[in-house]
């Protein structure tokens, strides 16, 4: 998310409020970086439990992973993050100054960039490549943007300016119905355990109840 003087400012959601305990204790609040994606791949077709049909095993980190050989990266983005806010129109939010309502504009794509540093040290961060204790800005010949074909890179003093063909955007079709797959939760083997033995002792409760003279 850019601000306005130009600075990329970070995705931070407030997951946990501070507060302090009955008993005096304070427990500090806590954040989460949205925009920072967590490597990783889904784990592969398994069994909720012996003996049942297999099921995709869901990993919430695995947002991208890079192929083996390295020539490919697959990603994994909410459609939240790349604040789209019907994607079933492919209509992405477009607040409007002066207005109370938060509206939506249909796009005809979405462009995609990546951006490497050619210092070993560095790593990418929701904030830029950043090293505690280190400086916390490249000089624009350190860094390289990557696109689609045709992205041109441009350096004038500090500024870095990139452009990438409007043609070589992502497009998606939208639905009217969705498709989903359904998955067995891992969960659901002891769920099932809970409430068959839920109904063994309504049965035996009733049986006591039925016995007693009236």
């Amino acid at each position: 998310m850019r601000n306005e003087d130009g600075r990329y400012i970070p995705l931070i959601i407030e997951t946990n409020r501070e507060r302090v305990s009955r008993s005096g204790v304070f427990y500090p609040a806590r954040h989460l970086d949205w925009g920072r994606l967590e490597p990783g791949r889904e784990p592969a077709r398994a069994p909720a439990w012996p003996g049942a049909e297999s099921s995709f095993a869901y990993d919430p980190h695995a947002e991208w992973t890079r192929s083996q050989d390295g020539r490919a990266i697959e990603i994994a983005i909410p459609w939240g993050l790349l604040n789209v806010g019907d994607p079933s129109s492919r209509s992405v939010l477009d607040d409007k100054a002066g207005t109370s309502d938060i509206e939506v504009t249909k796009t005809d794509g979405i462009g995609l960039l990546a951006w490497a540093v050619k210092r070993p040290a560095f790593r990418a961060d929701s904030l830029g490549p950043a090293r505690p204790g280190g400086p916390s800005r490249l000089a624009p010949h350190e860094v390289q943007f990557l696109g689609a074909p045709g992205t041109t890179q441009s350096t004038a003093g500090q500024e870095i300016s990139v452009a990438s063909p409007e043609t070589r955007s992502y497009s998606w079709s939208g639905w009217e119905v969705p498709i989903i797959s359904e998955r067995i939760k891992r969960s659901a083997r002891y769920v099932r355990e809970t409430f068959e033995g839920m109904d063994a002792r309504d049965q035996q409760d009733q049986t006591r109840l039925d016995s007693k003279p009236r």
